[in-house]
C-alpha cells in the first residue's frame, strides 16, 4: 500500500496539517486509532471500510463514499477493505474552523456540549499528540525524556496515559511502529512530503 502525503502551502498549512492518498493492498488488515485533538476527513474512492469503538458496546460502522471524524476521545480500530483508496485530510485543531465559519468559541463549546470533551481532557489530548509525533522510530527511543518533554513529570502515569489511550505499552506501541519501513519514515519527515 502506498502512502502519498503532502503539507500544503500557505495559507492552508495554518489549518491543515497535511493532505494525503492512500492506496494499494494493505500491508496488514486493522490500525488501532488513538484518541486525537483533530479532526479527519476521509473520502474513499473504493472499497467500504469498518470503524470499531474501544467501548465494545458500540455497534461497528460501516462507511463508504467518505466520512468525517471530528474531536475523538477513545480508540477505535480500522478494518482496511481487501484494496484501498482513499483521500484523507488531517486537520490542525480548531483549523475546521476555517471552513465551516463557525468562530472557535462556539466550536469550543459544541465540543463540550456534545462530545463531553472538557478542556482537561482536551489538553491531555494534546500532550499525548504532542508525544507520539516526537517519536522517530529511526533512532533508540528514550520514552522518559520524551515524556518529560511532552509535559509528563510521573512515568507511572505517563505509562497509564499510554495505555489507555493506545491500548499498548510504549514498547508494544514501538513494535508496532517498527514494522514501518525505515526508508518510508525518513520521507515523512522531510518537509512538504508527509507519508
Amino acid at each position: 500500500m502506498e502512502y502519498v502525503g503532502r503539507v500544503p502551502a500557505p495559507p492552508l498549512d495554518r489549518f491543515i496539517d497535511d493532505i494525503y492518498c492512500l492506496s494499494g493492498v494493505p500491508g496488514h488488515r486493522r490500525m488501532d486509532v488513538p484518541p486525537m485533538p483533530l479532526a479527519h476527513l476521509v473520502i474513499s474512492l473504493g472499497e467500504p471500510a469498518r470503524l470499531r469503538d474501544s467501548d465494545p458496546s458500540v455497534p461497528p460502522e460501516v462507511v463508504s463514499d467518505g466520512w468525517f471524524l471530528g474531536l475523538w476521545t477513545r480508540r477505535f480500530l480500522y478494518e482496511y477493505p481487501t484494496r484501498v483508496r482513499l483521500v484523507g485530510v488531517h486537520f490542525k485543531p480548531w483549523g475546521m474552523s476555517a471552513f465551516v465559519d463557525m468562530p472557535h468559541g462556539r466550536a469550543a463549546g459544541l465540543l463540550g456540549a456534545r462530545r463531553r470533551v472538557t478542556p482537561k481532557k482536551f489538553a491531555r489530548m494534546c500532550r499525548f499528540a504532542r508525544l507520539i509525533r516526537s517519536v522517530d522510530v529511526l533512532h533508540p527511543v528514550e520514552w522518559s525524556d520524551l515524556a518529560l518533554a511532552a509535559g509528563y513529570f510521573a512515568q507511572a502515569h505517563f505509562g497509564k496515559e499510554f495505555k489507555d489511550f493506545t491500548g499498548r505499552t510504549p514498547t508494544e506501541y514501538l513494535a508496532l511502529r517498527h514494522r514501518i519501513p525505515a526508508e518510508r519514515e525518513a520521507r515523512s519527515r522531510a518537509p512538504h512530503n508527509r507519508r
